[in-house]
């Protein structure tokens, strides 16, 4: 669900700053697309380490947080020290893919847990739609638009499976007859 959130915002940027900022938030658009991938890893992270909270295993959980935090914090500043205010961006996106690639060892070494391909796959897929969108956001509005649409519905039509189709394509269905047999 993120995936597509995070593509209509990149190409809507300019237009959804303008709407719910003032002009003087524009230079920050520059660090909006760097943060938007830090949020597709922490919700990848969140969906990976969720089986260790679940596990009951909450000590290891908030140990995990903890350290995280903490981490979030210096590579934020390190990242800042070396690349000014965009390094706010670079340290949250770094903390956030550091947190999938700690949360995947634990899962496995000491829960014996694996992503199956098809997990796998959905976090390839959605980590190559939004580097695509990052590539085609620096272009200009008549470009970034049709492009980021493109990109989302390659990224639905890749990951979006056949039995998920049927589903959505028998509800709509069900809803159109119900709209005709109500009127």
């Amino acid at each position: 669900v993120i995936t597509p959130v995070i593509l209509v915002l990149m190409a809507g940027r300019d237009h959804l700053i303008w709407l719910l900022f003032s002009e003087a938030f524009r230079p920050a658009e520059r660090l909006l697309q760097i943060q938007l991938l830090g949020d597709l890893f922490k919700v990848i992270a969140w969906a990976i380490g969720l089986p260790i909270l679940a596990s009951g295993r909450t000590r290891l959980h908030i140990g995990l947080d903890l350290t995280f935090y903490v981490s979030w914090i210096l590579l934020v500043e390190l990242a800042t020290r070396q690349w000014g205010e965009i390094g706010a961006s670079v340290g949250f996106t770094a903390y956030n893919a550091l947190m999938c690639v700690v949360y995947l060892v634990v899962i496995r070494h000491a829960m014996g847990l694996t992503l199956d391909r098809r997990n796998l796959r959905l976090a390839g897929q959605s980590l190559a739609a939004v580097i695509a969108a990052m590539v085609v956001a620096r272009t200009n509005l008549l470009i970034r638009v049709p492009s980021t649409f493109a990109i989302l519905v390659a990224w639905t039509m890749l990951s979006v499976q056949r039995d998920e189709w049927k589903t959505v394509l028998r509800i709509l269905r069900d809803r159109k007859s119900t709209r005709l047999n109500s009127s």
